[in-house]
């Protein structure tokens, strides 16, 4: 059964859908006791340096994977962070939209820079790489949204993760979903009611049972208790029903519309209309046009005085904005309404509607 988990409004494919399973995880012949990641490692934090125009956070964290000491260090423009902790955090109900994010993948492949170079050193395999991804996010600070962020329910882009040096179960799944997406290793988020962690496909053989989604295998991997390893689903959510997340971009585009007189005739009023126009989700909105049209009250189609006009736009990147204008002429003394209808490929149509007016 498919369930569009938070997608209100958002009109997808079926196989771009979370999909819900229900106790799929009986059978888990049991895993160690565990603890919430907290506390830190000597040298770790985030501190605000450079000069005015050009502020970025300095960062460093410690952890230990196979009995060694890692540690890694970036950077993060402090325009980035600004720029996701102005999104909306709460329009967004679908998780892997956090994840898949246009802007922050220079900083994560920085990162996974660090842990490829290091694991070459030492003769890593591409398991252990994964492995030492997860023990990362897992070393990171457990902090519930209240207390980092002061709202009870902030899921956090991985930027802000990064900077916060930590956050919540939905936060350290979104980061080690994106940082996996990067290293082309397959995953998805999985929730249970209360909780989040994230799945991965894993080619060797595993005594848990798998989440089968799009005819892939995808393991459980809790990112929150630290020594979980691969497949381990916590006792409390074994008989729990579950939800899937893919990481798939979907862009979301806003529009508004503004209307002035600029012209008369005796039969006809000239509006320009001007719309404006945003992309406020995840990924490029492609094949981008704008219809305008004229209605009228007797039959709810196009006034005979001004066909329908389409316009074709280019494409808008993740957290592009810009304008579309188009005259139209409105038949006087007759109850009229303008309807601008927004379409493209890959995303939802959006419509902007007049009230009734007489030009």
């Amino acid at each position: 059964m498919l369930a569009c988990a938070g997608c209100s409004g958002i009109s997808v494919p079926a196989f771009l859908e979370p999909v819900s399973f229900a106790s799929n995880a009986a059978g888990d012949p049991g895993a160690p006791s565990a603890t919430g990641a907290t506390g830190t490692s000597p040298g770790n934090g985030c501190s605000r340096g450079g000069e005015a125009g050009s502020w970025i956070f300095v960062c460093s964290h410690a952890w230990q994977y196979g009995g060694e000491q890692w540690a890694v260090s970036y950077t993060i423009p402090e325009e980035t962070a600004a720029y996701y902790q102005g999104r909306s955090h709460s329009s967004e109900r679908n998780y892997a939209q956090y994840a898949v994010s246009d802007y922050d993948r220079g900083i994560l492949r920085e990162i996974l820079r660090q842990f490829n170079r290091s694991g070459e050193h030492g003769g890593y395999s591409r398991t252990d790489s994964v492995m030492n991804l997860i023990a990362f996010v897992q070393s990171l600070p457990y902090t519930p949204d209240n207390l980092s962020t002061g709202y009870d329910e902030y899921p956090k882009f991985p930027v802000e993760t990064l900077v916060d040096r930590g956050g919540d179960c939905e936060d350290t799944s979104i980061l080690s979903a994106a940082m996996l997406n990067e290293m082309e290793v397959p995953a998805v988020l999985i929730s249970f009611p209360g909780h989040m962690g994230i799945g991965v496909a894993w080619d060797e053989p595993l005594p848990y049972p798998a989440f089968r989604y799009q005819g892939t295998d995808y393991f459980y991997v809790d990112t929150t208790m630290r020594g979980r390893t691969i497949g381990e689903i916590p006792p409390q959510f074994r008989d729990q029903p579950a939800t899937i997340y893919p990481l798939v971009q979907i862009p979301r585009m806003e529009m508004s519309c503004t209307s002035e007189v600029v012209s008369f005739s005796p039969d006809t009023t000239r509006y320009l209309i001007r719309c404006s126009l945003a992309n406020t989700g995840s990924g490029k909105a492609t094949g981008c046009h704008l219809l305008f049209e004229v209605l009228t009250a007797d039959d709810g189609t196009g006034d005979p005085t001004a066909a329908p006009a389409a316009v074709a736009l280019d494409s808008y990147d993740e957290g592009a904005s810009g304008w579309a204008e188009h005259s139209l002429d409105v038949a006087r003394n007759r109850t009229t309404r303008v309807r601008c209808t927004l379409t493209g490929d890959n995303f939802p149509p959006v419509v902007v509607m007049s009230e009734w007016f007489t030009a």
